[in-house]
């Protein structure tokens, strides 16, 4: 009889466990999309990091080549990518944007639960509390291919 006991306690508490755990695993959500507007070919990735069903991490890559013809504005394309972004480069954000001949590269990281309330909602990161089918479905509405 103590025995049962016993293994039934196991079962229960590796049920536990199991369900605890699964609960709070971390689920990501790549969406991408290339775009050729004006002179200018922008693949854009995002990656979103979701928790039990809350975004937690924002990660953007841009990568924009200029046609030759707009060679001398690479440098403009590169200082406003700058200045949209480098004021959130605090503690939660890493921005790095730089240029390599006519193409601009930025990679931009946000740390949602680092980040103050204020910078969220001027890069309009309002609703933090989605889940990820939600999430995708908006994007693909934007354009964005997901996987």
């Amino acid at each position: 009889m103590k025995n049962i006991k016993k293994t039934i306690m196991r079962i229960g508490l590796i049920m536990l466990v199991v369900v605890l755990s699964g609960c709070t695993r971390k689920q990501t959500l790549t969406c991408t999309m290339d775009k050729n507007q004006s002179g200018i070919d922008m693949v854009t990735k995002i990656e979103t990091i979701f928790k039990d069903d809350e975004i937690v991490n924002l990660n953007l890559y841009v990568d924009a080549k200029l046609d030759e013809s707009l060679s001398n504005y690479v440098t403009i394309f590169e200082s406003m990518l700058k200045s949209r972004y480098e004021k959130y480069k605090k503690e939660g954000t890493v921005v790095d944007v730089t240029k390599n001949g006519n193409t601009v590269k930025a990679n931009l990281s946000f740390d949602l639960n680092k980040m103050k309330k204020e910078d969220k909602k001027q890069l309009d990161i309002i609703d933090t509390k989605s889940n990820k089918d939600s999430t995708q479905k908006q994007l693909e509405k934007q354009g964005y291919t997901c996987k």
